[in-house]
């Protein structure tokens, strides 16, 4: 027994024949089943063929569009030669003699041989493996030319919303960009509808002969088939191709055909923009989860610093504008800023902090702003921008005197326009924050100075809350020890109802606190480790070791010590290089440079930061 499959609704020859052998053939769209036919009602596991004893039978296999059997719903059963049965769209055909196939005519083989090269799931493996969507459409302008016998094509892409539609690939066109203008006659009205566009005869359409280059010349009579690529109504690009004048007729299943490569190919490179941004947002989670970390409330004293930054921070937390957060290193600036973003309408988004001071100068607006992949040397993909991350919630930006004048100048815009352009790119993305600044510098003194935009200062100084040194506030001592005692022990493991003696706080609050606020933590961190009991006594805070330690020896500045905290420590080391280096080289920055290593650049940076002449 043979099997021939025809289109419905022609009496034409037979796209392709099966022969059926003994035992069962199952038929569908199915990458499992014995014979893949593809129609706009084929289910995976259509109907299975059951041929033994010289009888055939057909069971349908629960497929959604069910069977017709010459003309009539069909439930399956014993069939004969001359029998027609409906396959969701696709005839099959009971044949006792094997079909000849030098009948069929040469467009409908060359079809049915195409048919096969790219069945549906062949095509869409095809284009799903295809490591770009460049190559993707290039996959799929190859399988429809060879498909429909084009004699020309292309597709175009919009890559990005709002975007104009270019080439990505063709065939058999010279200038491809001033050909897809010619042809946007065509491609536009398919873009309009929504639907593939086929034109029978270009020289006769209303439309194209508005476009006389498309009906002149070697134009003269081409059939056109336009489709749009797009998924879920929103087109994000075309498919054109053309077939010369006298060539086969085109029909039903060559339509069919491209229509359903079309749609396959729009759903694979959606998949892959969809995977981009899970890629994205997964990166983007990822940062957020490693810069944010949950901090308790800010404990503040009853002292009259205490209770006049709760008003400022109460204020400031109710309104979603810049503010500017300075006071001695250690003082307590990112507490602050943290706990301003607790308050805020922004509190269930992210905490950004970022140190300007540790960003490399040449590396800094990548960090900020994102950077495509390439876009600098080790740019081996792409890089999510702080200003991204912060979408939502707040990005603070810590040390912020230590910007260069070129980022400056970018932030400036940033602030004014809420939008980014990632290093690498041209394409602006919106971006929505809330900006908290800190620093440990006189900014005024900075843009006298011409190191600091006079600008830019205006514009992060809308808001300013002043930290006083912890010397200057012993109110705080007590609750922020204890609130340092609190968190330190549930990080460390120890004991959590651990207390201080009133000895011990005495002791703290008559100490000067060079380190301020960051000091007191280190101080109970190491109280936590050494005591015994369960309560922290004056011993245990070793203060004569907390925050300065003596001895150095020659050449450091001051009285000959220098404080543990890193920032404090760095800050008086460059001071103390610079102006032992500058007075054994008698000023000669270059001289300098080249004996110590350091650039010229940044010698300059630590002559105006230290006011070294």
């Amino acid at each position: 027994m043979w099997v021939s499959f025809h289109s419905e609704g022609e009496d034409s020859v037979p796209l392709f024949k099966v022969r059926l052998g003994q035992g069962e053939t199952v038929i569908g769209r199915g990458r499992d089943c014995d014979v893949l036919i593809t129609g706009p009602k084929v289910s995976r596991r259509h109907l299975k063929f059951v041929f033994g004893n010289e009888e055939l039978r057909a069971e349908d296999l629960g497929s959604a569009a069910g069977l017709k059997l010459n003309g009539k719903m069909w439930m399956g059963g014993q069939v004969k030669a001359g029998d027609l049965i409906n396959i969701g769209g696709v005839i099959a055909k009971i044949e006792d003699t094997v079909v000849d196939m030098a009948q069929v005519g040469p467009e409908e083989r060359r079809l049915s041989q195409t048919k096969e090269a790219v069945s549906a799931i062949e095509l869409f493996e095809k284009l799903y493996g295809a490591s770009t969507p460049k190559q993707t459409l290039e996959r799929l302008l190859e399988a429809l030319v060879s498909l429909v016998g084009a004699a020309r094509g292309f597709v175009l892409l919009r890559r990005r919303v709002g975007e104009q539609m270019s080439p990505v690939a063709s065939h058999a066109i010279d200038d491809v960009v001033a050909f897809t203008a010619v042809s946007s006659t065509v491609y536009n009205r398919a873009l309009e509808k929504g639907e593939l566009i086929f034109v029978p005869d270009a020289s006769k359409d209303a439309d194209c002969k508005a476009a006389p280059s498309l009906v002149k010349g070697d134009n003269l009579g081409r059939a056109i088939i336009c489709s749009p690529l797009g998924y879920s109504g929103q087109p994000f690009g075309v498919l054109y191709l053309d077939v010369a004048a006298g060539a086969a007729k085109l029909g039903p299943d060559h339509l069919h055909a491209v229509e359903q490569a079309a749609m396959m190919a729009s759903v694979v490179l959606s998949a892959r923009q969809t995977r981009r941004q899970l890629i994205d947002m997964r990166r983007k989670l990822s940062l957020v989860n490693k810069l944010t970390a949950e901090s308790s409330p800010l404990v503040l004293g009853k002292g009259d610093h205490s209770q006049k930054l709760e008003r400022s921070i109460e204020a400031a937390a109710q309104q979603d504008i810049t503010v500017l957060i300075t006071g001695q290193t250690g003082t307590g600036k990112e507490m602050v800023a943290r706990e301003l973003h607790r308050r805020s309408s922004r509190a269930l988004g992210p905490f950004v902090p970022v140190n300007c001071a540790a960003l490399s100068e040449s590396l800094v607006e990548a960090e900020l702003f994102g950077a495509e992949k390439g876009a600098y040397t080790g740019a081996t993909e792409k890089r999510t921008g702080r200003f991204e991350v912060a979408a939502g919630g707040t990005l603070f930006l810590d040390e912020i005197g230590e910007l260069p004048l070129s980022i400056q100048v970018k932030l400036l815009r940033v602030l004014q326009e809420k939008v980014i352009i990632p290093v690498g790119s041209t394409e602006p993305i919106p971006v929505d924050f809330r900006l908290l600044c800190a620093t440990n510098r006189q900014l005024e003194e900075l843009v006298q100075a011409g190191t600091f935009r006079s600008d830019f200062y205006y514009r992060i100084n809308v808001f300013r809350i002043f930290l006083e040194p912890l010397s200057e506030r012993p109110s705080d001592i007590e609750p922020l020890a204890r609130q340092f005692m609190k968190e330190c022990a549930e990080n460390m493991g120890r004991r959590p109802d651990m207390d201080i003696s009133k000895e011990a706080i005495t002791a703290l609050k008559e100490w000067g606190w060079p380190g301020n606020v960051r000091e007191l933590r280190n101080v109970i961190e190491r109280a936590i480790i050494s005591a015994r009991g369960g309560i922290i006594e004056p011993p245990d805070l070793a203060l004569n070791n907390s925050g300065m330690v003596t001895g150095g020896g020659p050449g450091w500045v001051g009285d000959g010590s220098f404080p543990v905290e890193y920032q404090q420590g760095r800050e008086l080391f460059e001071q103390w290089f610079l102006e032992r280096s500058l007075k054994r080289h008698d000023g000669n920055v270059t001289a300098v440079a080249r004996e110590s290593g350091v650039t010229r650049a940044t010698l300059y940076r630590w002559m105006r930061k230290f006011k070294v002449k």
